[in-house]
């Protein structure tokens, strides 16, 4: 079966936590942002499908914040006037058919009303849940930094930050917007809501259930995106997964895997190192090799994939195939210490295409390995228990063939790479 049904909060979610292991701030203030975007936005209108699409924008409306500068600077109250990660965050998802409207709205959600003429790139006419988002992420800034501060309840807060942001309808907010915002000043549940553990836990799951059909190979396009996600934080890490992501579904191919299940390898070489996200780039891009310290903190990042492909349960194979990549037969791999036949034919694959990948890149420290040295690593990580040797004679049977693939596809992750980071600049 090659149709998936999916929950696109789900997707969402894990997108938002994985944001959330960069910075707790960042992720809680997607997280009112989209309560509080579901609440203005319900005072507003009343077709939920618009609803629903104002509150899935807001849980990732700063995901093009790529940088940990650039997301420490989002949770500033006074960080409005940079439009560049909200141009990224769109553009990651433009090409996305599903989420063509969400990403307009990330897009133009710093966009200012200017008395109306409330016009974004070669004269777009913004969509008002745009201008919903906008009021939203301002006023949780606002709440989160007072609340922060001081020792005010929450009901107090509030009605400082309208009276604060009050002075800027006409110019930043529209009256209308703004007035749904006063009405809801009113009810205190809102507030509670907002300033909970969870807020999004509050929205109805009729909004929050999002289920769509999407092929493989619209789950491609989704692996993809992610990929970009942690793989754009630096020039190096741009090209690692795709290297990863066409070696392993070539092994697939090789290896008689039926056409979706390499289908299925490819997405899980996408997101083999989704939990890189959590790394700090000091460590991502360290132009030596990692000390003891460093290496034990980016052994981690398999955990977190791990943990954030759980959100989506139709991932659970391609999840196993993905965060497992560093797991080795004779169990002495990380993080979960499966050994022996515990390991799946998908798992082997991709430990094989992540080592492969590896040796033969040029790596901040160091220039990618000669053909025969990296031949013969592969082959002492067989014959001592750390790979399958099946799946590494495959390799080696086909080793210039898998290396120009492999070369070929990081060229052109690095030219996207530079294309998306010149993009509005």
């Amino acid at each position: 079966m090659d149709k998936f049904r999916i929950d696109l909060n789900d997707l969402l979610i894990s997108v938002s936590n994985a944001q959330g292991l960069v910075s707790p701030e960042l992720f809680n203030h997607q997280q009112m942002v989209a309560y509080l975007s579901f609440r203005i936005a319900e005072k507003l209108m009343k077709d939920e499908n618009a609803c629903r699409e104002v509150f899935l924008a807001s849980l990732i409306h700063d995901v093009g914040a790529l940088t940990e500068d650039e997301i420490a600077n989002i949770v500033k109250v006074d960080y409005a006037e940079d439009n560049l990660h909200s141009y990224r965050g769109a553009l990651l998802f433009d090409n996305f058919k599903p989420m063509k409207k969400i990403a307009r709205l990330i897009r133009y959600h710093h966009t200012y009303w200017n008395y109306g003429n409330w016009l974004g790139l070669d004269g777009e006419k913004i969509p008002r849940e745009a201008q919903i988002i906008h009021l939203a992420d301002r006023v949780s800034i606002a709440v989160s930094k007072q609340m922060g501060s001081k020792n005010n309840n929450v009901f107090t807060v509030v009605e400082s930050v309208i009276s604060m942001l009050k002075n800027h309808i006409g110019n930043r907010f529209d009256q209308e917007t703004f007035k749904a915002l006063e009405d809801l000043s009113k009810i205190e549940s809102v507030w509670l809501d907002l300033i909970s553990k969870d807020p999004i836990s509050h929205v109805p799951l009729n909004i929050t259930n999002s289920y769509i059909v999407l092929d493989i190979d619209d789950i491609i396009t989704i692996a993809s995106i992610f990929a970009q996600i942690i793989d754009f934080r630096s020039g190096f890490t741009s090209r690692h997964s795709a290297g990863v992501a066409t070696t392993a579904h070539k092994l697939a191919v090789l290896a008689g895997l039926s056409p979706l299940e390499c289908k299925m390898m490819l997405i899980a070489g996408y997101l083999h190192d989704l939990g890189k996200i959590a790394i700090p780039s000091s460590i991502l891009e360290k132009p030596d090799k990692l000390d003891d310290n460093e290496t034990k903190i980016m052994r981690s990042h398999t955990y977190y994939t791990y943990k954030l492909l759980s959100e989506v349960k139709e991932f659970d194979t391609i999840n196993k195939w993905a965060a497992f990549h560093h797991e080795r037969l004779d169990g002495n791999g990380y993080p979960f210490h499966i050994e022996g036949e515990n390991l799946t034919l998908g798992s082997r694959i991709m430990a094989v295409a992540d080592i492969f990948t590896a040796i033969t890149e040029n790596r901040p420290y160091r220039i990618g390995m000669k053909d025969e040295t990296a031949i013969r690593v592969l082959r002492n990580m067989a014959k001592t228990g750390g790979i399958d040797p099946r799946i590494t004679t495959l390799l080696i049977s086909n080793f210039n063939d898998i290396n120009n693939l492999r070369a070929q596809a990081q060229t052109e992750a690095a030219n996207r790479y530079q294309e998306f980071m010149n993009t509005y600049i």
